[in-house]
């Protein structure tokens, strides 16, 4: 089946066709990898900062080219999941189980998807199944008592397809009080109206409990971790989409799309006690209770008024409710100069509301079967801090004696000041202003040896204006940075059944204090090699090599030894083996088995500072499809 993208451009083309850097995870790669979580298949990408608090269900955050994860938009078949009240979408609990495709968008974004897309922005798809009638189970078990088991079914009919899943995960995690537990449903109904219209609904729920095992105490002048047993997390993910798709003539396309994402989140946090910098007695709590809504109604426009001239239209409705009940308290003894012994206000309330109206243009032109230019723009009406306009304009151009594909784009996005950020009792500002970026990139695509080999080469560049600082507060902007770097790919396939790719980025962060942006590597490296040396065998080995991050601040470890400037670096490398058995039982149409080792070299590093990341662990199952 032709690999197809809708990021890029909002509607289906082919990725070697979009004007900017974008990189498309398909469902066999993913088959190969056997990734539970987001961020386990995300890492690898070339662009891509995946940062992990540690072991399946700890909070893990998104970088894009340098973008704090608030500035980098997530969505789920189209549908924006980033949270309203912090920012960011936390990707550490978001189970794999029913995505089949993964898509990459690298660079500023606002002119389609609005506010947060400043870095790019991840699209996780559920792809329409190709069989009939499929029935699938599957049954894993690995290090840290890991049980996953689940079982799904699909098919396409002649009126439509449909296919839906079930899933359970269980872990201990890496420590004492490190549990993880959720549960997943995913499914998909499409009915055909008509031969020319259809009806699409796409749920997605998930639940699930988290015992952090290390809480971070951020109040401290110093960045502290220290252990923890009581602190547990519950949340709550419920996505609804309902997409009606209709085409009255062969050149107008029209897609309405109602959609709603609601997120619960119940956190406790009793009672911490410990001692930090050998002497000083830390007594700490935190609850918090929040409650998200944003309802999007979206209505768009594909006409292709004259054959490779497709302009689009969009019209967007947001609506966002948040009400968070937070209550934090500490105790220090004896405190640091000039740090107050003690902290305990009334629990804080946050009663956020927000309403954005929408109008997004683009045109799509390819010209002499060599050029293609994509011209859009975005006006965003906020009910809170008024009108943003943001204009992108990308070309490509294709070298006809080569091959090779010339492209660049530049413009501009932004980012909404978050609902925490707006009402927040300890550093809330309403009248916060949107942090606006400029962004531009040059780079260029060429396939070699009937493109068994292709290479790819991007330089790109952000200027960050109008940043939001939280302290000293209240919030305001003031802030200004940069990010630049360069991006190179490497794809070879020696022979049908392997394939090569390497993947090399290199960042340049300049923050307002002179030095590098706080968490930014400027080096990473990935290679993943992926080949059937045997009938029913695949395997599939990546390694990354990264360089130390920037440290935000001193950071003292759990042992009480304290970091400064950068830590070190680190290379991990996983391996996956897949072996397909040939039709095991009359009523199996397929049966696999796996097994992966991650951090087969067992590296001792942080993804994160101050959370240690897993050591060696293994995770095998079968998976059956009849």
């Amino acid at each position: 089946m032709a690999v197809s993208a809708t990021t890029p451009s909002r509607f289906d083309q082919p990725p070697d066709e979009a004007t900017g850097s974008v990189t498309v995870l398909t469902e066999p790669e993913m088959a190969a990898q056997h990734p539970v979580a987001a961020p386990e298949a995300l890492r690898t990408l070339p662009g891509l900062d995946v940062r992990e608090a540690g072991t399946l269900g700890e909070a893990a955050s998104l970088r894009i080219r340098g973008a704090e994860p608030f500035q980098t938009l997530v969505l789920l078949d189209g549908v924006r999941v980033n949270s309203p009240l912090r920012g960011d979408a936390d990707l550490g609990n978001f189970l794999l189980d029913g995505v089949t495709q993964i898509e990459a968008v690298r660079g500023g974004y606002s002119a389609l998807y609005g506010s947060d897309a400043i870095g790019g922005a991840v699209n996780l798809r559920t792809l329409p199944p190709q069989r009939p009638t499929e029935v699938t189970f599957f049954a894993e078990g690995g290090t840290f008592h890991t049980a996953r088991e689940g079982v799904g079914v699909g098919g396409k009919q002649e009126w439509g397809f449909y296919r839906f899943a079930v899933s359970r995960t269980d872990t201990d995690g890496q420590f004492d009080h490190d549990r993880f537990g959720a549960a997943t449903l995913s499914g998909q109904l499409s009915v055909d109206l008509t031969p020319r219209s259809s009806i699409t609904l796409t749920p997605r729920y998930q639940t699930d409990r988290k015992e952090m095992a290390i809480t971070p105490l951020e109040f401290l002048p110093t960045f502290t971790v220290v252990r923890d047993d009581n602190n547990v997390i519950k949340r709550q993910f419920l996505s609804t989409a309902v997409e009606y798709r209709n085409t009255p003539v062969p050149w107008w396309e029209m897609v309405l799309n109602v959609s709603t994402v609601q997120t619960d989140l119940d956190w406790d946090n009793p009672n911490t006690d410990s001692t930090v910098d050998g002497s000083t007695s830390v007594s700490y709590s935190y609850a918090e209770e929040t409650r998200e809504r944003e309802y999007t109604v979206n209505l768009q426009q594909n006409i292709t008024w004259q054959p490779n001239q497709v302009f689009t239209l969009g019209l967007e409705q947001a609506w966002v409710d948040v009400h968070s009940i937070q209550d934090i308290a500490f105790t220090v003894t004896p405190p640091p100069p000039g740090f107050p012994p003690s902290y305990d206000p009334p629990p804080t309330a946050i009663d956020g509301r927000r309403r954005t109206r929408s109008l997004y243009l683009q045109q799509l032109s390819r010209l002499w079967d060599s050029l293609m230019v994509q011209a859009g723009l975005r006006v965003d009406g906020d009910s809170q801090f008024g009108t943003t306009v943001n204009p992108k304009l990308a070309t490509t151009y294709r070298l006809a004696p080569t091959g090779a594909t010339l492209r660049a784009s530049g413009g501009t996005a932004y980012r909404a000041p978050t609902i925490q950020e707006l009402d927040f009792v300890l550093y809330g500002n309403p009248g916060l202003h949107p942090e606006r970026a400029i962004s531009w990139e040059a780079g260029v695509r060429q396939p070699l040896l009937g493109e068994r080999l292709v290479l790819d080469a991007a330089f790109f560049q952000i200027e960050f204006h109008n940043l939001i600082e939280r302290f000293p507060a209240p919030a305001h902007n003031v802030g200004r940075a940069r990010s630049r770097g360069v991006e190179t790919e490497v794809i070879y396939q020696p022979v049908d059944n392997a394939r090569v790719t390497v993947n090399y980025t290199w960042l340049d962060t300049l923050g307002e204090n002179g030095m590098d942006l706080p968490l930014s590597r400027r080096h990473r490296l990935n290679m993943i090699v992926t080949g059937s040396p045997l009938t029913g065998l695949v395997l599939r080995v990546s390694a990354q090599l990264a360089s130390g991050q920037q440290l935000p601040g001193p950071v003292e470890q759990l042992d009480g030894t304290v970091e400064y400037g950068r830590d070190s670096g680190y290379l991990l490398i996983d391996a996956t083996a897949t072996y397909e058995l040939i039709r095991p039982m009359p009523a199996v149409r397929q049966a696999e088995l796996f097994v992966k080792a991650n951090n087969l070299l067992n590296t001792d590093y942080q993804n994160l500072p101050g959370f240690p990341a897993p050591g060696l662990a293994f995770l095998g199952g079968i998976k059956s499809s009849f």
